[in-house]
């Protein structure tokens, strides 16, 4: 039988260095480069969906997929719509990536209660799929429902697979048992296989088959020689997420307990730049992949080994003499050039 080729993606993100309106062209050029994948990000600057349907509409074969859509600050009867329009607009090549996000994502900038994000995470799951299926739902729980129906000239020739974002055992366990994917982050080889056989475990005792759930994982790539400056931006881009409660326990759970701890002690009394240096390499390279290009390569190998499916690179761009729009593309096509046959 002939070999299939690698499935590899690309996260459409403007944090290291592009602008939204060159998302597009990434997407395009990514397709060009043999990627099989291109999907959004959501936080604090795009949104997941704009941007995912710019790339939708100019591309052709490669999956499109919201990498994640947070379950607070967005009502499930709009992302139901949100979902059917990228699945007909992308001829059938969308996937809904969802998730709890975080807690400062959810109250503080969104301004609702981060309470129950689990039990709320798999409502979402049970309520799109059944709009998406052409039901008209009434749903009480972790929000409410009164008898929508999507309101669509004809049914969806075919639902888009829901993939879902994991940290912790509960979510990845709920993978298992409800979703047809998985969206990983910030995780080590270690971590990755772990999380892969919880998920396989889950699906197996529910009768499912493990080798139908996608294990995919955005892994932010920063290609560059010089040591110190890695380890300067890679502890910049640790420090956001080790902010939040969420990523101090996933890294805990993988193993660097006393070294979050010394952390969030540090952090959390102002002390920024002290906890930043002290974080390690070893920590560090749960949250991005950097070196030379032989360096790279070999560790997103490494990351494919322990169990990911698709590698979805996030390119990490660096300012340098020329800070034009084109020259921030070009680098993050550098950047995917280098991970591209791995």
């Amino acid at each position: 039988m002939p070999t299939l080729p690698l499935r590899r993606g690309v996260t459409l993100g403007i944090q290291h260095g592009l602008r939204v309106e060159q998302l597009p062209e990434l997407a395009l050029a990514a397709e060009g480069l043999g990627y099989t994948d291109v999907w959004s990000e959501e936080a604090g600057g795009t949104d997941a969906v704009t941007t995912l349907t710019a790339a939708a509409m100019v591309t052709r074969s490669t999956a499109v997929g919201t990498g994640i859509i947070p379950v607070f600050g967005r009502a499930p009867a709009v992302v139901a719509m949100e979902a059917a329009c990228l699945q007909l607009l992308s001829g059938g090549r969308f996937r809904l990536g969802l998730g709890a996000s975080t807690a400062t994502i959810a109250t503080a900038w969104r301004g609702e209660p981060y309470r129950r994000p689990l039990t709320r995470l798999l409502e979402y799951v049970d309520v799109i799929r059944r709009l998406l299926a052409g039901e008209k739902v009434t749903h009480r729980g972790e929000f409410d429902l009164d008898g929508f129906r999507l309101q669509l000239p004809a049914p969806l020739p075919a639902p888009p697979p829901i993939y879902l974002a994991a940290l912790g055992d509960r979510t990845l366990t709920a993978v298992g048992e409800h979703a047809d994917g998985v969206i990983l982050n910030n995780l080590t080889p270690g971590a990755i296989a772990r999380s892969r056989a919880l998920v396989a475990d889950a699906a197996a005792r529910c009768g499912r088959d493990p080798s139908a759930i996608d294990i995919i994982g955005r892994v932010s790539v920063l290609v560059e020689e010089d040591e110190e400056r890695c380890r300067e931006v890679v502890s910049r881009i640790a420090g956001f997420y080790l902010s939040a409660e969420v990523y101090r326990a996933s890294l805990t759970r993988q193993g660097f307990g006393a070294e979050v701890e010394r952390f969030s002690a540090r952090w959390d009394k102002g002390e920024r730049v002290q906890a930043l240096g002290e974080l390690s390499d070893d920590l560090l390279a749960a949250f991005a992949v950097f070196g030379d290009r032989d360096t790279v390569r070999a560790q997103i190998g490494r990351l494919r080994a322990a169990g990911l499916d698709a590698p979805i690179i996030y390119p990490i761009v660096l300012p340098g003499a020329d800070q034009s729009r084109d020259d921030a593309l070009a680098k993050s096509l550098d950047v995917l050039a280098v991970c591209g046959d791995v």
